[in-house]
Parts: structure tokens; C-alpha cells; sequence
């Protein structure tokens, strides 16, 4: 076991904002809960960054609520770009993107736009973001499409009400030499409360699979597939991949516990927060989930239980049992499967 659990990226909530209120929305538990705006000053947000470069993390995400409501959101870019050795990458719903903001960016090559493209027609687009959205949407999305900045990438949250669009995004994306990725919708926030409209079913899901596939081959990708969660941080002998930095500095532990806290960032350092001492009760949930589920002979006659680290204690909870299923095992057998038999190149480990 680790004595302090290393990351390969951290992300920033600089704000608890949102200019948005959409349907989907995990990151909305937190807004129902503090409804006064708050927003990370310059001087802590340049205290992680430091904190960071000194534990070398090189792979920063900043986000929100909606990082570009911060009112000091230039600023911010301005330092992101003092320290060319890390990677940025802002996170937005993009709809207060300006042309001003994409000029500031532009003059750095290390910070990178990651918007979402959760549908490419008004109607899809709208039901999902909210009504009004879409115009604003299209002309933000033609300023980042002739933009010089250096990377540009999107990011589609599918669920019921836009997988049949997902080809099309795909190809429009690539098309403007912008990065597609895909996830499944997950039961928290304001997708918990619209859960029967957004909710896919298995068949739903394997169509999206299967068009990314055919997708890949056709234009020689290997854009990643929504993938089920194979094994939780906190499962034995697996080192956490991110850590996730609230507005106010508290660290949540992964995005499915957002609500839980092992430290604030401004208080402790890295190394300290990540010991696994501080996380051993994830660590000992981790190991009563397993032991839970091989003695309920649940998983008896699964084809990928040699190789099934049991999904997502997060998910689990979710699903009312931190200790039983997470809901994705169906498709998780088919996925692996798939990559087993190599029809989905395994994925970058970056």
C-alpha cells in the first residue's frame, strides 16, 4: 500500500457559479447548498499552482461552477500562463466565452479550452442547457473554431436526450480539428432529479459504443468510449488518478463523494492531504465492498471477474449501497470484453 497516494491531475473549482442551470448537472449538490457566490481569490489560486509545481503535477483543470464567471477570470488566464511547464485546461460551458477572453488565451500554448457540445441541434442542445442557449452556443463555438489557440477540446455529457446526436458531434468536432470525449450521464446533482429523462438504457449505451467504433475506424481515431468506472481509487493497490480542489479549498476525496472533505489545500500540503493514513476509511470501505460482494456470490458467473476490481464504491452509494453494485456492470462486461478481444484499443494511460 501507498504512504502517500499519488495523482497524475488536479482539478480547481475557482467558483461555486454558474451562469447555467443545467438538467444534467452533478456539480449543482454544491449550489443548492451555498447559494451566495464565492469565488477563489488570484493569491490561493496561485498558492495551489505553487503547491503543485512542487509536489510535480503538470496537469491542472480549472473549473466550476463556471470558471469564466470568476470576475477575475483574465487575470486568472494571465497566470495559468506564467507557469509554461503546466498544462491548463479550463472547463466551460462556454456561453461567456468573449473575444477578448480567446485573444488572452491565445497567447499561451499551454492552456487549452475543453468545451461542452451536448448537442449540435437547437432542440437537443436546449433541452439539456436550457432554453435561449443555443445561438449564443453556435457563435462561441465559430469564435473557438477560427481562434489560433493551440489545443482545443469538447467534452459531451451523453444521456437519453442527445446519444442519437453523438455521430454527428463526432464528426463536426473532428471535422474543426477540436478533440471529441464522451461520458455517460451520472445519477448526482440535477441529473438525480431528472433521472427518468436522462437515464440510458443498455441498448442506448451500446449504440453509442458501437458508433464511436465504427467512428474510429473510418477516420483512424481512438477517441475513448464513455467507459463504466473499472475499479475505485480507493480499491486495494490503486493509486488515486485526481484530486478534486472545492472553491473554498476543500478536497473531496473523488467527484462521487464531492460532498466528503480530507483537507483543505490552504492548511495542509499535498503529500499531507494524500496519506493514506488520512484516506484509510475509503481504503477499508474499498475492502468491505470487495469482501461484501465475492461472499454474496453476486458476480459467480460473470465473464470478467478475474479481471473486475467491482466499479465504483461513489456510484454505489449513489445507488443506495456504497457496499453493493454501482449500476454499470452490464455495460462494464461488455466494454471489457470488447477491449479483451481488442475491438477498442486499450486507452492511453495519459
Amino acid at each position: 500500500m501507498y504512504e502517500t497516494i499519488s495523482v497524475k491531475t488536479v482539478l480547481i473549482e475557482i467558483t461555486n457559479m454558474c451562469n447555467l442551470k443545467c438538467i444534467h448537472c452533478y456539480n449543482s449538490i454544491d449550489r443548492d447548498l451555498h447559494l451566495t457566490p464565492c469565488y477563489m481569490t488570484l493569491d490561493k489560486i496561485r498558492h495551489i499552482i505553487e503547491k503543485c509545481v512542487s509536489y510535480k503535477l503538470d496537469k491542472l483543470y480549472i473549473s466550476g461552477g463556471e470558471p469564466l464567471c470568476h470576475p477575475d477570470i483574465m487575470k486568472i488566464i494571465e497566470l495559468c500562463g506564467n507557469y509554461p511547464n503546466i498544462y491548463f485546461t479550463i472547463t466551460t460551458n462556454g456561453l461567456l466565452l468573449t473575444k477578448k477572453i480567446v485573444n488572452q488565451i491565445e497567447q499561451y500554448a499551454n492552456i487549452c479550452i475543453q468545451i461542452s457540445v451536448d448537442g449540435l441541434s437547437k432542440e437537443v442542445y436546449e433541452a439539456q442547457r436550457g432554453n435561449g442557449t443555443y445561438k449564443k452556443f453556435i457563435s462561441v463555438l465559430d469564435l473557438l473554431i477560427s481562434s489560433k489557440i493551440k489545443y482545443l477540446t469538447a467534452r459531451t455529457c451523453v444521456t437519453r436526450l442527445n446519444y442519437r446526436e453523438v455521430k454527428y458531434i463526432y464528426e463536426y468536432l473532428l471535422n474543426h480539428n477540436i478533440m471529441p470525449s464522451f461520458l455517460f450521464v451520472n445519477q448526482m446533482g440535477n441529473a438525480a432529479k431528472n433521472w427518468d429523462v436522462l437515464s440510458l438504457s443498455m441498448a442506448n449505451q451500446l449504440k453509442v459504443l458501437s458508433d464511436i467504433i465504427i467512428l474510429n475506424k473510418t477516420y483512424s481515431q481512438s477517441i475513448t468510449p464513455p467507459e463504466p468506472v473499472s475499479t475505485c481509487n480507493f480499491t486495494e493497490n490503486v493509486e488515486v488518478k485526481s484530486m478534486l480542489i472545492k472553491y473554498d479549498g476543500n478536497v473531496a476525496p473523488c467527484q462521487y463523494f464531492y460532498s466528503e472533505n480530507i483537507g483543505n489545500i490552504f492548511n495542509k500540503d499535498v503529500p499531507e492531504i494524500l496519506n493514506f493514513n488520512n484516506l484509510k476509511c475509503y481504503y477499508e470501505l474499498a475492502k468491505q465492498r470487495k469482501d461484501f460482494i465475492e461472499s454474496s456470490n453476486i458476480c459467480t458467473c460473470c465473464k470478467i471477474k478475474k479481471i473486475c476490481s467491482y466499479g465504483c464504491i461513489g456510484l454505489a452509494k449513489i445507488c443506495g449501497n456504497p457496499l453493493g453494485m454501482d449500476g454499470q456492470c452490464y455495460y462494464r462486461t461488455y466494454v471489457v470484453s470488447m477491449y479483451s478481444n481488442g475491438i477498442i484499443p486499450m486507452p492511453n494511460d495519459d
